[in-house]
């Protein structure tokens, strides 16, 4: 968050401040996405609701199967000549925001961990890596039983935000539609207190302001997912998509399926058919930290076509500290509005 515009909280841990995502969007053909994220569907639902009111002059989308398809949609009729359109484009957008919904509806993982008496899986004669498993486990576990922070680089952008077991949740999410830049941010408080900005060009919605909503008059998840969901990077993701795993001290590595989707996935079907069996043996590598949680993810998404290899990341920081969470100057906020709340249930 900006420092000098919201005030903070007292807890002790600094705020953060969002990176511009170094990742360029893949272009393929565009397909049905799979499986819907957080970030994914942030972002397609903001942009929808956006193209509805005719502020990004463009017509609506075809309905799809997921918010990343619907965002995709968008991305190709607001930028026809951008890298994307010119090379084929892929239902991208979805992975940012589709990653918040897929984490909300996730199952929950057991375990605990300790990173000093961790082996190799494969020195112990543990070939198909139960000791990695039942670590990643417990690192997942370890993880969502805490506070952190943390900054994930997927196609679609750059999410940073923090998460408090408790309920204190702030996330700012930064991408591209027709070459420009937006942020979506939302920060979630005690006692129901809730707000929400974004710099979308949306009739009757200031990106100047933050909007202090009703979360009662919001039916919709798709863009407040991004900061209530209480596992924003899509975590136990790893859990339910690694293949053969190998544990070597603080590092698990080993393979990991694409095809579900989400942040940490390949929403577009079209991709995932030039990728063929490579999409379900992608190769991941996660660091611990001196715990036994997690520190780094990285997925590699192997080049297709005319597409490069790209790496889809997640850094964690700061677990089991306070969580600063930044409060709007009371001179920033406003009661949101009809404009607000409309754009919100899209």
């Amino acid at each position: 968050m900006r420092p000098d515009s919201p005030t903070s909280t007292t807890s002790p841990t600094p705020p953060l401040h969002a990176t511009p995502s170094p990742f360029a969007p893949a272009p393929a053909a565009p397909g049905p996405a799979a499986a819907a994220s957080p970030a994914l569907a942030a972002v397609s639902t903001a942009l929808a609701a956006a193209s509805a009111v005719s502020v990004l002059a463009a017509p609506e989308p075809a309905a799809s199967a997921s918010p990343a398809a619907s965002v995709a949609a968008i991305v190709r009729i607001a930028a026809p000549s951008s890298p994307v359109a010119a090379a084929g484009r892929r239902a991208g957008v979805a992975a940012v925001v589709a990653a918040v919904l897929a984490a909300v509806l996730l199952a929950g993982c057991g375990g605990a961990a300790e990173r000093g008496g961790a082996t190799s899986a494969a020195a112990s004669g543990d070939p198909a890596g139960k000791a990695g498993k039942e670590a990643l486990v417990a690192a997942v576990k370890a993880l969502g039983a805490g506070s952190y922070a943390y900054t994930m680089r997927i196609d679609e952008g750059t999410v940073t935000g923090v998460v408090d077991p408790g309920g204190k949740r702030q996330a700012r999410l930064e991408s591209v539609a027709s070459g420009v830049g937006f942020t979506l941010e939302g920060v979630v408080l005690g006692g129901g207190e809730r707000y929400f900005r974004t710099s979308i060009p949306a009739a009757g919605v200031s990106a100047k302001k933050w909007y202090r909503f009703d979360r009662t008059k919001v039916t919709k998840t798709g863009i407040i997912g991004l900061f209530e969901t209480s596992d924003p990077t899509s975590s136990r993701d790893l859990v339910t998509r690694v293949g053969a795993v190998t544990l070597d001290g603080a590092r698990i590595s080993g393979t990991y399926d694409l095809t579900h989707g989400g942040d940490l996935g390949i929403a577009d079907r079209a991709a995932v058919v030039a990728l063929g069996e490579r999409a379900k043996v992608a190769p991941f590598v996660v660091e611990l930290d001196a715990q036994g949680r997690l520190a780094k993810v990285r997925i590699t998404v192997p080049a297709y076509g005319s597409v490069a290899e790209r790496t889809l990341a997640v850094d964690y920081t700061d677990q089991g500290r306070p969580v600063q969470v930044t409060v709007p100057k009371a001179g920033e906020v406003a009661p949101a509005t009809a404009a607000v709340y409309n754009l919100l249930n899209n």
